[in-house]
């Protein structure tokens, strides 16, 4: 019963944060988490995106106690969120303009080649 002491005394955190603070394995906090749920001594207290600036699933946030489930409202990212974010992530970086370099390079070649065939064409 230590495991599920330790995950109680973690709380309130998502399973990944309860992973880091306990030391526990996801699947030991797994089993601990779904017999807590089942028995009534946790509960979803809230919901959050996983990764980095907001952009990843929807994790539970659990709760030690008695309580109500909370019901999950929010909404997914638009494309158009997710293509401003990226945009936004390569410009920051820096890999937007080597990107740029890296195509007018291969566009200039190209337009070497095929002007250099044009030329040489009926001598073939």
């Amino acid at each position: 019963m230590d495991r599920i002491d330790a995950v109680l005394a973690a709380m309130p955190a998502t399973r990944a944060e309860i992973m880091a603070k306990t030391g526990l394995t996801k699947g030991a906090v797994q089993n601990a988490v779904e017999k807590l749920h089942a028995a009534r001594w946790c509960y979803v207290s809230g919901w959050r995106r996983e990764k980095r600036n907001n952009t990843g699933t929807f994790v539970q946030r659990l709760s030690a106690g008695p309580g109500k489930d909370r019901a999950c409202t929010l909404k997914p990212l638009t494309q158009k969120e997710r293509d401003d974010m990226r945009q936004a992530r390569l410009v920051k970086s820096g890999d937007i303009e080597e990107r740029r370099r890296g195509n007018l390079m291969r566009y200039y070649e190209q337009r070497a080649k095929s002007r250099k065939n044009d030329w040489l064409g009926p001598l073939r």
